[in-house]
């Protein structure tokens, strides 16, 4: 949990097109790689788009954790204190969803570097490297 707080922080250093549109920084378009719905914020990019809502239910399903809204870090360590867990469960899970988060930024930069998709096997990924 230390380290979702710290992702936090971090969260809002992150140089998402609405960042660096607001320094200046002309991108051409500043909506969401993956939506094109909406523009680029890291609260975007991690938790409101819709493909990344999706993947967070299935993350949730996953580890047995009831879904939930989400809309930043804090709502992530709210759902690790639901129900009597023990700490090496909640390490698991905090070490899930960093990287999930990981990884959405990783699907990020591969969209806007290499010009591909939204991968669709972002879940399986997130299993793969969560425990690697």
């Amino acid at each position: 949990m230390a380290r979702l707080s710290t992702e936090n922080k971090k969260s809002n250093r992150l140089p998402s097109k609405v960042k660096l549109d607001d320094k200046g920084i002309d991108l051409g378009s500043i909506l969401c790689s993956a939506c094109q719905d909406a523009p680029e914020s890291a609260a975007h990019l991690f938790f409101e788009c819709d493909f990344v809502k999706k993947l967070w239910t299935d993350i949730f399903s996953w580890c047995c954790i009831s879904p939930r809204e989400i809309h930043n870090p804090l709502d992530l360590t709210l759902a690790l204190d639901v129900g009597p867990r023990n700490i090496s469960f909640k390490m698991c899970i905090d070490a899930v969803f960093c990287t999930t988060c990981w990884w959405l930024w990783r699907a990020r930069n591969m969209i806007n570097f290499s010009h591909s998709r939204w991968p669709s096997n972002l879940l399986h990924m997130v299993k793969v490297w969560s425990f690697h």
